[in-house]
Formats: structure tokens, C-alpha cells, sequence
């Protein structure tokens, strides 16, 4: 072969072999890119995979993390519910315990007293409960001599006690009589007849004439216990005006109401009742008491009233005007006082007015020796002997000095006897108990035709009405003949009954 086509096909070769390995060296160099590639982008898909593993797993976590947060706060509220519920269970039967302790107390010391007085060997002729069961009365005392007899069931059955008494007041107070002996005889027998109203500057609860020791502020009206235990009372001296009637198991408490002075300490405040709420809200004063069950302060509040209670300020606004003095008794709720001075002063802190109140009485002179009754013993039998209040009329004085089963009633501070110028006694609805606890219900509020009456005052009895349209109003008292009566100026006190044969005169 030419040697130039050798060379030539040498160089076609060598270019050949050039080529081939060009392209293999391509191919090859390009797949193991790919593959490198391929095994780079793996990894990072591994490595995303990976991640979104991590972050599945981490929201399991905050998921598992928050379902045992909210188990938690389930936990702990249920635990808090749990307590919540025990404490007011432990509260609601702490204030049971108290008011079945309350209740046990009360009816414990009344029934001591009326066992007392059932064994007592020697009855004293002078109490009406005790003179009913004398074999032998005195045939000189025609109260001794016709007993009453036994209370019947319905109140409109009941008999009168002293007819004769009463027959000849009534007669006594009618100025419309045909025949009058003369003038001076008709004014004895009704002091009414001729006295002019006392007006001017006057007290509006006392009718005594304002000065600098008498004053005419708004009447403080305040709960006093007058269980057995808690007398002496303090205080009821300087009233104005007292109501007593009964609450549980025949005990009497007494509302007491002061405007003309004031008291440096009055008690034992004892707890609310709504009816004396309503007696108290007859005046719009502001009524201050030692608490009261929870009912009733739903009850008082609507009453559209200013109120304190000098034991919680959970209900309604308080007063820290009240004291424990544990050295007058040993019974828990015989120790809270309270004075006039502090509830005048939480009154202009709170915004209660100090001037104001209403009443509609009206009054008049004491009338002259020569006019003034002999009807000097009045009694007023609310349950049992424990709870019999007598007024004995002293005609010098022309007042009514009071006792408390038998006793003399006198001030704890000045050992000084009740002294009155007045003595009323109303005749109302009482029925009861309404609960389980013992409460009462006394209606304050009817007519003139619903509601009798019997006045006391000058030693003379003068039958009559009262009336009073709504709890918002105050009282009127008025003799048969629907005149006012016509009250001595000084201090009043009025008890509430359920029928007439509860007074003897």
C-alpha cells in the first residue's frame, strides 16, 4: 500500500479512536453526573422527608403537650369545683348547725321557764296565769274570782276578758252619751274630751318639746333580744317608742325606736324579722339589726328602706357601730350592743338622711289628778310566764311602771324601772310557725274594722282601732268613735296580739 494511504488510514484510526473515546468519555462522564445527581437530589429528599418527619413528630408533642395542659386545667378546675362545693356544703351546715344551736337555745330556756312555773308549789296571786289554777280565789278580786278559762282554738270565740271593765270604757269614751252628769265628770271619764293638741316645736315620736337635751332626728329603729337570759337589756330607757311581740317559740323581742336621745348602749341587738321591719319602716327610720336568716334580707331589702346589719356585710350595708361584751352573759347571742352615736355616724358615711321620719301621732298634756283613772294593773300574757308583761299605773306620777314575768323591768346601767306614759295594745293576725326554724308572721298592716285596739294612758281605758294602709304608711290609732287619740308626751309602749283574752286589765 502507498505509504501516504497508510498514513492516511493511520490518521482515520486515530481520529476514530479519538472520537470513541470522546464519547465514551461523554456518556460515561454524563451518567455519573446524573447519578451523582440523582444520589445529591435523594438526599436532600431524604433529608426534606426527614424534616417534615421532625415536624409531624413535633406537633404530635405540642398536640400530646397541649391535651395534657388542658387536662390539667381540667383537673384543676374540677378540683377547684370540688372545693368550691365543699365550702359552701361546710357553710351552708356551719349556718344550720348555727341557727338549729340558735333554735335548741331559745327553746331550751323556754321550756326551762315554763317547767319552772308549772313546779313552782306556791302560785303568786298577783300573775293571772297562776291565780287560773288556785282552788280557793279571792272572792274580793273579781279577777280572781271569775278565772279565765281555757284559750279557745278559734280566736273569734274567745271571750273578752273583764267585760264589765270594758263595757263601762266604752261607754265612757262616747261624747255622744244623752246624759252627762256635768262637765267636769265627762272630762274624768274621757280625757279626750276638752285636751287641745300639743303642736309647736315638737318631738314627732314623743311630743315633747325640742331643746337642747330633746332632740327630733330621724328614728333609729333596733332589734332587742329579750330572751331571759338577756335581761337586764340596756337602752330601753331612753326609746321613744318599744313594740314587743313574739318571734320563735313564744320568746318576745322588741323593737325599739329613738329620735328625742340617744343611747350610749343598747341591747342585746338581736337578728331581723320582716314583720318588725315593716313596724320600723311605718316611720322610715333606719333599722339596725344582727343579722337575720337569708330569706328575709331579700325580703327587707324590697322594702325601700335604709337598713344595717351590725353582723355581715355579705347582704345589705353594715355598720360597725356594734361591740361584743362577753362579760354579760355566757350565751353567744345575748352579747352584741350597739349605740345610737355610731349608726348616725356609718348613716352620713353611707348617705342615709339623719332628719326625716313620719308619724301621725298626736298629743296632749297629762291630765289633771282629778281627771285621771284608776285602772293601775294591765296585763299582757304574749305566751307563758317568762313573757308576761305587766304595767301597774302609778296615779302620782300619771305613769305605767313595768314588769317582766313578775319582776321590775329595769335598765342594766342605772338599774332605773321602765317607766311609761303610755301603754298600747294592738290586736292583730299571728299565725305561725311558718318553718321549720319556728318563725312567726304578725300582719302590721289593715283597717280601721280589722284592727282593735285598747289605749292606756291617764289611767283610763279607751277602746279603739288602728289601721294602716300599707307597710309605707305610718299608724293610725284612733278611739271607737274615729277620733285620734290624743297621747301623753313621754315614752310609748306598744304590744302586738293575737286576740283579747292575751290582756286583762
Amino acid at each position: 500500500m502507498h505509504p501516504l494511504w497508510a498514513n492516511i488510514m493511520r490518521m482515520a484510526k486515530l481520529i476514530f479512536l479519538v472520537h470513541l473515546l470522546l464519547f465514551i468519555f461523554i456518556f460515561f462522564g454524563f451518567g455519573c453526573k446524573t447519578e451523582a445527581q440523582e444520589i445529591h437530589n435523594g438526599q436532600e429528599r431524604t433529608q426534606a422527608f426527614e424534616e417534615l418527619v421532625d415536624q409531624v413528630k413535633s406537633r404530635e408533642e405540642r398536640s400530646k403537650a397541649f391535651e395534657e395542659l388542658v387536662a390539667q386545667v381540667e383537673a384543676e378546675a374540677e378540683a377547684e369545683a370540688k372545693i368550691r362545693a365543699e365550702i359552701e356544703a361546710r357553710a351552708r351546715a356551719e349556718e344550720e348547725a348555727r341557727k338549729e344551736m340558735l333554735a335548741e337555745e331559745e327553746a331550751r330556756l323556754h321550756q326551762e321557764e315554763v317547767a319552772e312555773a308549772e313546779q313552782d308549789p306556791e302560785p303568786n296571786q298577783d300573775d293571772p296565769d297562776e291565780a287560773e289554777q288556785d282552788p280557793e280565789p279571792n272572792q274580793d278580786d273579781p279577777d280572781e274570782a271569775e278565772p279565765n278559762q281555757e284559750e279557745a282554738p278559734d280566736a273569734e270565740q274567745e271571750p273578752e276578758p273583764n267585760q264589765e271593765e270594758i263595757a263601762e270604757a266604752e261607754q265612757n269614751s262616747d261624747p255622744n252619751q244623752e246624759e252627762a252628769p256635768d262637765a267636769e265628770q265627762e272630762s274624768e271619764q274621757n280625757p279626750h274630751t276638752g285636751p287641745q293638741v300639743v303642736t309647736g316645736n315638737i318631738n314627732q315620736l314623743s311630743g315633747l318639746e325640742i331643746s337642747d337635751s330633746v332632740q327630733n332626728g330621724r328614728p333609729l329603729a333596733i332589734m332587742v333580744q329579750n330572751a331571759p337570759g338577756a335581761r337586764p337589756q340596756s337602752g330601753l330607757i331612753h326609746a321613744d317608742i318599744v313594740f314587743e311581740t313574739v318571734v320563735e317559740y313564744g320568746i318576745t323581742r322588741f323593737l325599739a325606736l329613738y329620735s328625742s336621745y340617744d343611747a350610749e348602749i343598747i341591747g342585746p341587738v338581736r337578728s331581723a324579722r320582716t314583720y318588725y321591719a315593716e313596724l320600723a319602716r311605718s316611720f322610715h327610720s333606719i333599722y339596725t339589726f344582727w343579722g337575720t336568716y337569708h330569706q328575709a334580707y331579700s325580703i327587707i331589702g324590697s322594702m325601700q328602706m335604709d337598713i344595717f346589719d351590725a353582723h355581715s356585710r355579705l347582704h345589705v350595708p353594715y355598720t360597725s357601730a356594734g361591740w361584743r361584751d362577753h362579760s354579760r352573759s355566757s350565751t353567744f347571742w345575748h352579747t352584741a350592743f350597739i349605740n345610737t352615736f355610731g349608726i348616725k355616724e356609718d348613716s352620713k358615711s353611707i348617705g342615709y338622711a339623719l332628719e326625716g321620719g313620719q308619724s301621725l301621732m298626736q298629743f296632749k298634756v297629762d291630765a289633771d289628778e282629778t281627771q285621771r283613772g284608776d285602772i293601775n294593773d294591765i296585763t299582757v300574757n304574749f305566751s307563758s310566764k317568762p313573757y308576761q308583761a305587766r304595767f301597774s299605773y302609778d296615779m302620782d306620777t300619771n305613769q305605767y311602771l313595768r314588769f317582766m314575768a313578775g319582776e321590775p323591768h329595769v335598765d342594766h346601767e342605772t338599774g332605773q324601772q321602765i317607766q311609761l306614759n303610755n301603754v298600747v295594745v294592738l290586736v292583730t293576725d299571728i299565725t305561725g310557725p311558718i318553718n321549720h326554724i319556728g318563725h312567726m308572721n304578725v300582719r302590721t298592716t289593715g283597717s280601721h274594722e280589722q284592727g282593735k285596739a285598747y289605749y292606756f294612758i291617764d289611767g283610763q281605758a279607751i277602746p279603739g282601732t288602728w289601721a294602716r294602709e300599707s307597710i309605707f304608711d305610718p299608724f293610725e290609732f284612733a278611739d271607737q268613735n274615729g277620733n285620734p287619740i290624743l297621747f301623753n308626751r313621754g315614752a310609748t309602749w306598744i304590744c302586738l296580739v293575737h286576740s283579747t283574752d292575751r290582756l286583762s286589765f
